[in-house]
């Protein structure tokens, strides 16, 4: 019986190919690795945006270090944006199946995450606090066939509202070539929430570098649907994708061209056909 993976990431194969930001103007991001071995690593990034029409004043910085000890054991990251907007994150891994994350955002947001993965089930725990309220969740996620898993997830809101999702997964896996790894065929998902939302997605992977997805999203309360289909290409050099919204008119796609293991530019374009409105963005990327 394989792992079902977490409740958070069921619907891990349609993100990689539906979720990706578009962006309009200019980014650039640097990052420089000055202690990197199997038992400790560190990499210091600096990322800037440039956007007048999203961004209050036109520009945003963010700076950080990230470092890991021990292989994957620990992970500490920490970072600082404008307005002196502070982030930090830390990462302990007890064993291979227990792992406590904790996240701060300027002191406003502050979660911790407990985890635990077992032969065939996966656990999950959350607590967060922030300004708009306290919550914890609790979810599950277990394979009933070695094709078929199914779980639940339970979010309470101190003093506002309890909401309930339930989840059901169909995941079948290609064979790659001789010596290769296997890599997702087909993957079809259900979700139901006690908020009145449905949503189902199906995403098929023709070969590891090519893959299709759809999703289709109803709310019973509101009476309205949305419909989306995206394509995701990833090779050595490139990776493109695209992805169209009939119901809201809307075409994004997104370019990344790899010139060198160190260099990276990218390319984000999204339309409307419905406003006639549109937006481009340039970007580089250096790891050094």
């Amino acid at each position: 019986m394989r792992n079902p993976g977490f409740f958070d990431d069921h619907r891990q194969e349609f993100k990689k190919v539906d979720d990706f930001n578009c962006f309009n103007g200019g980014k650039f991001g640097f990052s420089f690795a000055p202690l990197r071995n199997p038992e400790k690593s560190a990499v210091i990034h600096f990322n800037a945006a440039m956007d007048a029409a999203t961004i209050p004043g036109g520009l945003k910085l963010d700076t950080g270090l990230d470092i890991k000890r021990h292989g994957e054991k620990q992970a500490l990251s920490a970072s600082l944006g404008n307005n002196w907007a502070t982030t930090g994150k830390y990462v302990h891994k007890f064993d291979k199946r227990t792992t406590l994350k904790t996240n701060v955002v300027t002191m406003e947001k502050v979660s911790l995450e407990l985890s635990r993965k077992e032969m065939a089930a996966c656990y999950q725990a959350k607590l967060g606090a922030s300004a708009a309220g306290s919550h914890v969740t609790l979810s599950h996620m277990r394979s009933i066939t070695p094709l078929v898993s199914a779980g639940a997830e339970i979010q309470h809101v101190f003093d506002q509202t309890t909401t309930l999702n339930v989840a059901g997964k169909f995941k079948h896996m290609f064979k790659g070539p001789q010596g290769q790894k296997q890599y997702s065929g087909h993957a079809a998902t259900v979700d139901l929430s006690s908020s009145g939302v449905c949503d189902a997605t199906y995403t098929l992977q023709i070969d590891p570098n090519v893959s299709f997805a759809s999703g289709l999203t109803y709310n019973a309360i509101k009476s309205t649907s949305t419909a989306t289909a995206a394509v995701r290409y990833d090779y050595n050099s490139f990776m493109m994708q695209a992805k169209v919204n009939p119901m809201q008119g809307t075409l994004k796609a997104y370019l990344e061209s790899r010139i060198n293991p160190a260099v990276s530019t990218f390319f984000s374009g999204q339309m409307n056909h419905f406003t006639g409105t549109s937006q481009f963005g340039l970007g580089l990327q250096i790891n050094l």
